[in-house]
């Protein structure tokens, strides 16, 4: 099985935020999984106010660093 990222179906328009529904829905994880990923700082986020945002391709790009070390 093939693992890339860039060819995964992303939001319409990258640069938008977008909420932790969508990045589940995005990445197909678990909400669990959202939320240990961004305490551990593996997904970066924004918080405005009490609402918790992700920017698609600053997400994008901290996952495919991280694949890139795993691969390494």
């Amino acid at each position: 099985m093939r693992n890339n990222l860039q060819t995964v179906v992303t939001p319409a328009n990258d640069a938008d935020f977008i909420t932790e529904d969508e990045l589940i829905g995005w990445l197909k994880i678990s909400r669990g999984t959202a939320i240990n990923h961004r305490k551990a700082g593996l997904l970066p986020f924004v918080r405005l106010g009490h609402a918790i945002r992700y920017h698609v391709p600053t997400v994008r790009e901290s996952l495919l660093r991280r694949q890139r070390e795993v691969a390494a």
